[in-house]
């Protein structure tokens, strides 16, 4: 889900639900403020012990280094779950059948744990399965560390 906005129980409890009581599994973006993201809905519904699968935004590898760095604008926090790349990514854009547009933020970052946890859908069968997978599966190489250090890692 790449959408985001102040806190509302309304939206977190939607969330939680469509988790909780039909087993859809649940990716949403952290946001761009470069804030905590456990003050904002939906990206506070994730974090260790509840459903949702919420994702922060890297912006590249430095290989000298070996670590990832965190993009200046990704929400943080324990809510956050696990950093993806989120930085000048290339996708399909809305103007035509066939347009592109590169951009950045959390919402880039998320569509590629939404993939990752659509690949394990087809032999994990619970969206709290996928998102341990997800999370076990993911690297602490993010520098400077954000309260949950984790990249993705889709193991194919």
């Amino acid at each position: 889900m790449s959408l985001g906005g102040g806190a509302s129980i309304a939206l977190d409890n939607a969330c939680n639900n469509i988790v909780t009581n039909y087993g859809v599994t649940l990716v949403v973006a952290a946001g761009n403020d470069n804030r905590d993201a456990c003050n904002y809905s939906p990206a506070r519904t994730g974090g260790s012990g509840k459903p949702v699968i919420t994702v922060g935004a890297i912006a590249k590898w430095e290989l000298n280094r070996n670590h990832d760095i965190l993009s200046s604008s990704s929400n943080y926090g324990s809510c956050v779950d696990v950093y993806a790349p989120g930085s000048s990514i290339t996708s399909a854009w809305y103007t035509s059948n066939t347009a592109i547009n590169t951009i950045s933020g959390t919402s880039m970052a998320t569509a590629h744990v939404c993939g990752v946890a659509s690949l394990l859908r087809t032999s994990i069968p619970t969206p709290a399965s996928i998102k341990n997978r997800i999370i076990s599966d993911s690297s602490a190489t993010i520098s400077p560390a954000p309260t949950f250090n984790r990249v993705l890692y889709s193991g194919c």
